[in-house]
């Protein structure tokens, strides 16, 4: 009797509950609600349902037991794109977000989940200042060279390369303040390597 309870007590201390909320509920392809969220693993690089929620009044909860290793999951239901969380104890907090657009959810609460938001922030920060400078480049082509795009690539080439070099020096860097995090291994994996 002694080993259930101490079973029990050890599975409740990996809890995890995901707290999910949408500003709209409403699909991007058709005029239908989210009805129900899927909770998804890849196995052998295919989608297995772990858990099933539904969802009402824009909101769900998905709980579970938090695996022994971290994993990158996906929150499916939607006709276009999914959210992409870590399991982990504790409470993950999803949103709230437009049904139409999951990609763009911001998913925190607990270590690791912050952690990949913070990184995913960069990511979106880099691509805005990529495309400043960019603009700035494309700006600056004089009129007599507008329209060929051998010509072009003189004046716009640099900042494609400045560009690529601060992705890669920000992204090392970020990756560099958090290698105690497993996440860092998923950025290195699935971000980094070509």
């Amino acid at each position: 009797m002694l080993l259930s309870i101490a079973f029990l007590g050890t599975a409740q201390e990996r809890k995890f509950v995901i707290r999910g909320e949408m500003s709209s509920p409403i699909l991007c392809y058709s005029n239908d609600s989210v009805r129900e969220v899927r909770l998804e693993q890849l196995v052998d690089g295919l989608p297995v349902v772990v858990a099933t929620a539904p969802v009402e009044g824009g909101k769900f909860v998905i709980e579970g037991i938090a695996p022994d290793m971290l994993g990158l999951y996906n929150i499916t239901g939607f006709d276009n794109g999914s959210i992409q969380v870590f399991i982990e104890e504790g409470e993950i907090k999803v949103g709230p977000f437009d049904a139409a657009y999951p990609v763009g959810a911001k998913v925190g609460g607990t270590p690791s989940n912050d952690i990949y938001q913070d990184y995913l922030d960069l990511n979106s920060q880099c691509i805005k200042e990529s495309k400043v400078r960019m603009k700035a480049a494309q700006a600056s082509i004089p009129e007599e060279v507008k329209g060929d795009p051998v010509a072009e690539m003189e004046y716009t080439s640099p900042t494609f390369y400045v560009n690529n070099i601060h992705f890669k020096v920000a992204f090392m860097d970020f990756i560099y303040h958090h290698l105690d995090s497993p996440v860092a291994l998923y950025i290195i994996k699935f971000s980094m390597v070509p």
